[in-house]
């Protein structure tokens, strides 16, 4: 018996799960570095890791490797970049850029 098909099409709630899992790594990789900024070396270190991440589906059946992916992990460093200044609002997380 040959294998099923594996085509699951394009879905929408695979790209909001990778732009939030991104968001919230974004954040956790900021925190654990509460002395030095978010900067391009953070932001590049993720976007290695989610392009590591799609290079091994090419080997994993029924996954592919997927340019919108990689996008919507970029879109979640993004959103992260750009809410800080509205995470400093929070009183409970914004020890970490106090000095």
């Amino acid at each position: 018996m040959a294998p099923a098909a594996c085509n699951y099409g394009f879905t929408w709630h695979d790209k909001i799960e990778h732009f939030f899992a991104f968001f919230v790594l974004a954040l956790l990789l900021d925190f654990s570095f509460p002395g030095k900024p978010f900067n391009l070396l953070k932001a590049a270190v993720l976007l290695l890791y989610g392009t590591g991440i799609e290079v091994v589906q090419l080997f994993v059946p029924c996954r592919d490797c997927s340019v919108i992916d990689l996008l919507a992990d970029v879109l979640g460093i993004a959103l992260y970049l750009f809410s800080i200044p509205l995470i400093k609002l929070f009183p409970v997380l914004k020890y970490r850029w106090e000095e």
